[in-house]
């Protein structure tokens, strides 16, 4: 499959897959979720996938996201890979570029799409990413193990 790039240039992907994103506000932070959507009624966002790379593997570093797209727009995209082999992207207009995903616009594509690539996609992946914030692990057992006592002794 290919890619026509809003840069113009052609990107040969391997796989492309729909992303379902939220972002909410909790603790007076603004989070954002991601992961693969479950449903396409979700997906508001495309990840491309570029073919593999001379190493055996696929190359996720060069990943790259589109987000903040309506979800009519996500199934296009993915209609046109599956019916055409191909889509062109070259009239999207993107959001100014921006350090952290978390700080482009996000409202359902009524502004303009931002592009993320590398590791910003990876972490879409395995587990829904929060922010720049790794994945919480619950200390609850520890805690509470922490104030008793051994009977035994």
């Amino acid at each position: 499959m290919r890619v026509l790039m809003p840069n113009g240039t052609v990107m040969s992907v391997e796989k492309a897959i729909a992303i379902s994103e939220k972002r909410l506000t909790f603790n007076g932070k603004d989070i954002r979720l991601c992961e693969s959507a479950t449903d396409i009624v979700y997906a508001n966002a495309v990840a491309f996938f570029p073919e593999t790379s001379v190493h055996g593997g696929m190359a996720t570093g060069d990943a790259i996201l589109f987000g903040n797209l309506s979800n009519e727009f996500v199934r296009e995209v993915l209609a046109s890979l599956v019916q055409q082999g191909y889509i062109d992207l070259s009239g999207l207009k993107l959001q100014k570029v921006q350090l952290s995903a978390s700080h482009y616009v996000f409202d359902q594509g009524e502004s303009d799409a931002y592009m993320v690539q590398g590791c910003g996609v990876d972490m879409c992946f395995g587990y829904p990413f929060m922010g720049m914030a790794a994945p919480a692990v619950n200390n609850a057992e520890d805690v509470e193990d922490a104030g008793e006592e051994d009977d035994d002794e």
